[in-house]
């Protein structure tokens, strides 16, 4: 299954159990959505916290978990602001490969 497809059907199932009924469209978000994509944000942030906590308790089976729940919810926020995450990662490798070697790194 590609990421685009996997993006939509992830946002179509939380749509089923009622997690967008009362989104707004993608446009008002960008336009007054300054509160809904911070939320978003720390969602993801609060996701990779449980996979460290997880981590840090050597719990294998529950940092997988919760790294596939940070990816539920990157992918049901790219489906509801109409991002193809697809292409965007796509776009992102392509521009990498032009990068120098271990670029960023200090040591």
């Amino acid at each position: 299954m590609e990421i685009r497809e996997l993006q939509r059907l992830i946002y179509e199932y939380g749509k089923g159990k009622g997690f967008h009924d009362n989104d707004p469209t993608a446009d008002e978000i960008w336009e007054q959505g300054c509160d809904i994509i911070p939320r978003w944000l720390m969602n993801v942030v609060s996701e990779l916290g449980e996979a460290h906590e997880a981590f840090r308790c050597d719990d294998r089976l529950n940092f997988a978990e919760e790294l596939a729940d940070a990816v539920l919810r990157i992918l049901d926020d790219c489906e509801t602001l109409g991002i193809d995450l697809e292409a965007e990662i796509i776009a992102k490798m392509e521009k990498n490969k032009q990068r120098p070697h271990m670029h960023g790194k200090k040591c």
